[in-house]
């Protein structure tokens, strides 16, 4: 069982190896990738203003947690292998999913795109700033191979301690 906490800007992973909640410890996916020092996600979004550029901030076994703002449209893409979570840290994202209904999302909205649906998430004026919970592999255009994906494709910065 594990168990993802949102608290005070931080985010904690507990595993336990039984159900029992007094097993319940810390813990690390790698202790050479990861680290025990916190990353605060405020003075991480603080620290750039770049829109689609994703920020790692965490890893939770082979998952990795990325911060980004995001302003106007990103390009049509799907990930073949593996859903992708998202979580509206502040502001309104609109995710466009094909041969569906978009989905509104607010500030404090977490919403799951399956793999292999394709979709575009968008915010309007102001922009907004996200967190998403992906597969390690996961590129931020997904399957998009022409011009545009290669245009906006973004090299995930790791701002881990």
């Amino acid at each position: 069982m594990q168990i993802i906490h949102f608290e005070a800007n931080r985010i904690y992973l507990y595993h336990a190896k039984s159900p029992s909640l007094t097993q319940i410890r810390p813990t690390m996916s790698n202790p050479t990738t990861s680290s025990r020092v916190p990353v605060s996600v405020p003075t991480t979004l603080s620290s750039f203003t770049s829109t689609w550029q994703p920020h790692l901030v965490a890893s939770i076994n082979d998952h990795h947690v990325k911060v980004a703002k995001i302003s106007g449209s990103f390009i049509w893409h799907a990930h073949p292998n593996s859903d992708e979570l998202f979580y509206v840290l502040a502001g309104e994202v609109r995710m466009e999913l094909e041969g569906q209904e978009a989905v509104d999302l607010k500030e404090g909205d977490v919403f799951v795109v399956p793999r292999g649906v394709r979709h575009r998430p968008s915010s309007g004026e102001g922009g907004a700033t996200i967190m998403m919970v992906e597969h390690e592999s996961t590129v931020n255009t997904g399957d998009t191979e022409d011009e545009a994906g290669r245009e906006r494709r973004a090299e995930v910065r790791d701002v881990r301690g």
